[in-house]
């Protein structure tokens, strides 16, 4: 399970409840929590905004790719 998922389920959120919390598109959010895309910074920005965290927290435990 990764931390967006842990993140969104803690919540209740659907994925168009985060997109809309966000600003961003619903199918752009599931792909960042299944692996398929990487945020810019920008985005993690309006992700942690919207579960109300720093994005420091937000990466808590997420490691660089090699």
């Amino acid at each position: 399970m990764t931390r967006l998922h842990e993140l969104r389920e803690a919540k209740g959120w659907s994925f168009r409840q985060v997109g809309l919390e966000a600003d961003i598109e619903h199918k752009q959010y599931e792909g960042y929590e299944k692996g398929e895309n990487i945020p810019g910074f920008f985005v993690l920005c309006r992700i942690a905004d919207a579960y109300g965290i720093s994005v420091s927290e937000l990466l808590k435990g997420v490691h660089p790719v090699p």
